[in-house]
């Protein structure tokens, strides 16, 4: 399932506009999500639904019982304690919880919505992840052109885990002008910690260097 927030009070880490995928929902017309500040958040009233896909959701009773409807890949007996301990659980559980949005994400929605998903969305935000790895598991070669042309017009700027998400998704396409472009920009306009990111620019800018003497 896929929601839109149409409405957030004060304190509340919704975003008017965001689209979020469903972690569950109940009878009574709450949805569970994930905030802002990686909070786990359950409103009534504050969304549209977008995509109304419920067969990947499992009826899950608790011991009062309450019912809720949680996905399939997060439906295990531990999920909340987990995601609250205080300890490596917690950490372990958020990512789950992230790849299932990115899965959700990616198997409800189309390429072009992902796209326009993304135009509306600050590159800076943690959201931005999800829909973004969810896009390039969708995204051909026609939509990886213009995201490229997005992320330069835009003079977009991602820390490193995007940039790791972003070229070893784009890299088969580096043939491309806009997406050779783009990993220019990206090359000459940061500083690499991460090793993985450091050993593809090495490549590619060894590779692109050996062309340019070529020609």
């Amino acid at each position: 399932m896929i929601v839109k927030c149409t409405m957030c009070r004060d304190g509340e880490g919704l975003i008017v506009g965001r689209v979020y995928a469903v972690i569950a929902y109940d009878d009574h017309g709450a949805y569970k999500i994930l905030e802002e500040g990686r909070y786990l958040g359950n409103h009534i009233n504050r969304f549209e639904v977008i995509h109304n896909d419920r067969t990947n959701y499992i009826e899950i009773e608790d011991n009062v019982g309450e019912k809720e409807y949680r996905y399939h890949k997060l439906s295990y007996p531990t999920f909340y304690s987990d995601y609250y301990s205080e300890d490596g659980e917690s950490v372990e559980t958020y990512k789950k919880i992230v790849e299932a949005s990115i899965e959700i994400f990616s198997l409800e929605c189309s390429q072009e919505e992902l796209f326009e998903f993304l135009k509306n969305e600050n590159s800076r935000e943690e959201h931005y992840f999800i829909l973004l790895s969810a896009f390039f598991r969708k995204a051909n070669d026609e939509y990886i052109k213009k995201f490229s042309l997005i992320a330069l017009n835009r003079q977009l700027r991602f820390d490193e885990d995007l940039i790791y998400v972003i070229v070893s998704n784009i890299e088969k396409y580096k043939a491309c002008p806009e997406v050779d472009d783009l990993l220019t920009d990206l090359y000459i306009s940061n500083t690499f910690t991460d090793k993985r990111v450091i050993e593809f620019f090495d490549n590619y800018a060894n590779e692109k260097w050996l062309n340019d003497d070529k020609r």
